[in-house]
């Protein structure tokens, strides 16, 4: 799946998962609807939209104007009430295709063999319709057995796998150092995201790091204030940051400023994005490069989201209307909204690598738990990081990235494998 594909599947759930085109609004959330779009809209809209329907406003805003349900957004915002229990994968469905798109690092899946890119076939002997049923089948029940029948990805080869129940704490942020470099990586600003940051932030023990290498790769965004505290671990307190531009009507912009600095000490920032990289991600992305003298980017050009929304609920668990209310400029000026954010240096994909056998990775993982230079060499992955994370998942890769050291050259691009699709 290319860049272009993950961003939209991260950022638009309305067109996957959720499915907003299927649900049902009254005339009454439809109307209130209408009424807040034309007052809060960022964008003037033309002199008769107050005489428009509903269905029709909505085609003069953006992807990212719409109604909800109250119990499509909880699922979509509380994912984790919907699930008794985890076992440590991701994935994405596609009619009956399910493909596995992450596996969290000593999982029950993690310790059971798959790997990321198996296809899910059958649950205990059962075809899943739908990404939902999917879910069900695999979450609750704790500490019982599963059957899962998959497809590897790169032999075809379809094998059954034994999988335990147990509850699985999502993880968002990752961390790995080697010597005075170390990789901090950002699935999404969710809620308590800053938090998070600063916790494995303190553990890392900054004073003793120069270098910082933040991921924000495939990260679809979240919660601007989340964003913005994260960004202010890296610069000195009480610096304007980021503009916001509200309604074009009157005098409407807001600037948000930084106040902490854990991270301000740094002799470099490395931030690491690809076409998958929106909203929020890029926020910190275009800050960075804006605001210090210490920051390069290096990957693919962001997707190019410089717009920001709000929610409003328009009765007692009814609709709620998220609605586009500002497009924000990082740096106070640097337009990000259709643009991206573009590296100083990019990936230079070489040729692909077939991905070995679920046998052959589960033996790996049992081998070398953990990723280490030995294990790299041993197997010769001391140049394949994306290989690295099909065997240890998302930690294999940023080690194999920190053991590079590519970041700190100075070619004009990085070179790098893929596995094979």
């Amino acid at each position: 799946m290319n860049s272009i594909n993950k961003s939209l599947m991260g950022i638009i759930l309305i067109f996957s998962a959720l499915n907003l085109s299927a649900q049902q609004f009254s005339e009454h959330e439809k109307e209130e609807g209408k009424k807040r779009i034309l007052e809060l809209y960022y964008k003037p809209l033309p002199d008769n939209a107050k005489n428009l329907s509903y269905d029709s406003l909505m085609k003069l805003t953006d992807p990212y104007t719409f109604l909800i349900n109250c119990s499509v957004r909880e699922q979509w915002f509380n994912p984790s009430k919907f699930a008794k229990a985890r076992i440590g994968l991701w994935y994405q469905s596609d009619s009956l295709n399910h493909l596995i798109t992450k596996i969290a690092f000593e999982g029950s899946a993690y310790t059971a063999g798959l790997v990321k890119g198996n296809c899910i076939l059958t649950v205990n002997g059962r075809y899943p319709t739908s990404e939902e049923e999917l879910s069900l089948m695999m979450n609750g029940d704790s500490g019982k057995n599963i059957l899962l029948t998959v497809q590897e990805k790169y032999t075809g080869q379809v094998i059954d796998v034994f999988v335990k129940k147990d509850y699985l704490e999502e993880q968002s942020i990752y961390v790995e150092r080697i010597g005075k470099s170390a990789i901090i990586r950002l699935e999404d600003f969710h809620e308590d995201a800053h938090q998070q940051f600063v916790n494995v932030s303190e553990a890392l023990i900054p004073e003793s790091i120069d270098t910082l290498l933040v991921d924000v790769r495939d990260n679809p965004g979240g919660l601007v204030l989340e964003a913005v505290q994260i960004l202010s671990e890296f610069l000195p307190p009480d610096l304007p940051i980021i503009k916001n531009q509200y309604k074009k009507t009157s005098d409407t912009v807001k600037t948000y400023r930084s106040h902490f600095g854990l991270w301000s000490h740094l002799k470099k920032i490395y931030v690491l994005t690809n076409g998958g990289s929106a909203s929020a991600s890029e926020m910190l992305a275009g800050v960075l490069l804006k605001m210090t003298n210490k920051t390069e980017i290096i990957g693919d050009t962001t997707y190019g989201k410089g717009l920001m929304q709000s929610a409003f609920p328009l009765q007692p668990k009814g609709a709620y209307l998220h609605v586009t209310v500002a497009e924000y400029f990082p740096g106070l000026n640097l337009k990000v909204d259709k643009i991206g954010i573009i590296p100083h240096r990019k990936f230079q994909r070489l040729k692909k690598v077939p991905i070995p056998s679920n046998a052959e990775i589960l033996r790996i993982r049992q081998e070398y738990p953990f990723p280490s230079t030995k294990a790299f060499e041993d197997e010769r992955l001391k140049n394949k990081e994306f290989l690295a994370e099909y065997i240890w998942g998302i930690q294999g890769q940023l080690y194999a990235i920190l053991a590079k050291g590519l970041f700190k050259k100075k070619e004009k691009s990085i070179t790098v494998q893929e596995t094979e699709s």
